[in-house]
Parts: C-alpha cells; structure tokens; sequence
C-alpha cells in the first residue's frame, strides 16, 4: 500500500515578526485546517494575508495581499486569522487599531 502524503500547515506564529509595542501581536493563534480537497489536489503555496486590529485585539477585517494560488488554502488562511486574537498596537499607551501582515505556508509531506 503506498504511503499517503499528509497535510501539513508551516506555521511561524506572528509574534516573532516584531517586538515592537506599536504593532499588534498575537496573542492566540489556531493552526489553519489543510482543507481535505487541497490534500487531494495536491495544493500547497504560502499566503500573506493582511489582518487589521480593533483596539480590543479582535480582526476587524482579514485580506490576502499574496496569494497561494488556491482559493482553498486562501480561504483557510483567512478563517484561521478571523480566530486570533492579539495586542493590540499602542500609540503613547493607548491601544490604537492598526494591520499586520501574516505568512502562512500550506504544504504536503509523505511521513
């Protein structure tokens, strides 16, 4: 029986982008799903996507600037992020709503 490629997602958590206390940071972030039909599709690519935050650390809204080349791993990039939560950007101590953009690779690997 041949060996069956498995999804995996790479993931470098956005907190480690920047230390910077006038941008946001995450605070939580869940793994995005390799969607079943990309699996079998054999579908991989890196997405950047653009995350804007409300003062209260939620996604107010989640675009993607770069492209994977799949709708499918697109739209799992973009469920994910809408479930982050983070720290907000301050500006002289104040929490302020700003962006940041987030890589998320999507790749399959035989085990």
């Amino acid at each position: 029986i041949p060996e069956v490629a498995q999804p995996n997602v790479v993931f470098i958590p956005p907190k480690n982008i920047s230390t910077d206390q006038s941008k946001p940071r995450v605070l939580s972030a869940q793994k995005p799903v390799y969607p079943e039909e990309s699996r079998v599709a054999n579908e991989h690519g890196k997405v950047f996507v653009m995350v804007f935050v409300n003062v209260d650390g939620t996604p107010r809204n989640v675009e993607i600037r770069a492209s994977s080349g799949s709708y499918r791993l697109d739209a799992a990039a973009v469920d994910a992020v809408y479930k982050w939560r983070f720290l907000p950007a301050n500006n002289n101590g104040q929490p302020v709503a700003s962006e940041l953009i987030v890589p998320i690779e999507f790749s399959i690997e035989s085990e």
